[in-house]
């Protein structure tokens, strides 16, 4: 038989490649995986990749830059629920902190108060509140002679050294907890939602800063004190008194000045207040007023 030649082989190995090939295909396995459908203009070059659905998402590893993560479009944050604050409901929280923390002392429990020391104290403030001093008559005569009386008047004697002992007990918290009854008393009149046992006015406040700056009465009693208690009580007042100014309810049109001063004096010789420069700028500013 006569051999084939070489040319006349090229048909039928071509015809074997084909079938070939395709059953390649065929029996291949194949990855679950898309091409995105050409978009219309682009060239052929610019296609997207393939995109295996099976490959899981990845988070980029090392400090990837969080913008380029958003770019692909690959990792989305939750958007974050808005908090709102309430100073309210806050100051509230440091209050009743206090007094629960009071509660736990074993010279509080000694007393044992039948509602805890936050109605104990609440009734003697609301006591003292209802029955405001008056400049005239701390200046009295008879309160001069009678140091430190007014207060043992109206509130009692008993209960005023329960509230001296918790002062002299409590040095690490005292700052804390004047600026909690202060940030109250200026919040009270803005919490109508808000219910607390202690809800002083400004005017009952004002009289007090007078009697505890401007009477022999008070100054003597803020002697008696410790340095702390006492400084406290005098910074406080004087923010009290600005307050009742810029309300117009400064009836004795009291001069601040000195009492700026003398208390600046004294703060910036001590070292027993944690916040003793967040008290001078406060003073620094009301005396370049």
């Amino acid at each position: 038989m006569q051999k084939p030649s070489t040319s006349s082989l090229i048909p039928v190995l071509i015809i074997v490649s084909i079938i070939a090939g395709g059953l390649y295909f065929l029996f291949k396995p194949q990855n679950d995986s898309i091409r995105q459908t050409p978009l219309p203009g682009l060239p052929q070059t610019d296609q997207p990749e393939l995109i295996n659905q099976t490959a899981p998402l990845q988070e980029p590893e090392g400090n990837t830059d969080s913008a380029n993560a958003s770019d692909t479009g690959l990792y989305r944050k939750a958007p974050m629920d808005a908090i709102i604050a309430d100073p309210c409901l806050d100051t509230i929280k440091e209050l009743d902190t206090f007094f629960a923390y009071l509660d736990t002392q074993d010279y509080i429990k000694e007393y044992q108060f039948p509602d805890g020391s936050k109605d104990f104290v609440a009734s003697v403030i609301n006591k003292a509140l209802s029955h405001p001093p008056t400049p005239e008559g701390t200046k009295s005569v008879i309160n001069q002679v009678k140091k430190g009386a007014y207060l043992y008047q109206i509130i009692g004697g008993q209960n005023l050294l329960i509230l001296a002992k918790i002062l002299k007990n409590e040095p690490d918290k005292l700052e804390d907890i004047f600026a909690s009854f202060y940030k109250w008393s200026q919040l009270t009149g803005q919490c109508p939602n808000r219910t607390y046992a202690i809800r002083p006015q400004l005017d009952q406040l004002y009289r007090y800063a007078l009697f505890f700056i401007g009477s022999t009465d008070g100054q003597h009693y803020l002697g008696r004190r410790n340095t702390t208690t006492s400084l406290l009580t005098r910074f406080y007042a004087v923010q009290i008194i600005k307050a009742a100014q810029t309300s117009h309810i400064d009836q004795y049109n009291t001069d601040l000045r000195p009492h700026i001063i003398s208390l600046i004096t004294d703060i910036e010789s001590t070292d027993l207040l944690v916040k003793k420069e967040a008290y001078l700028q406060t003073l620094y500013t009301l005396r370049a007023k």
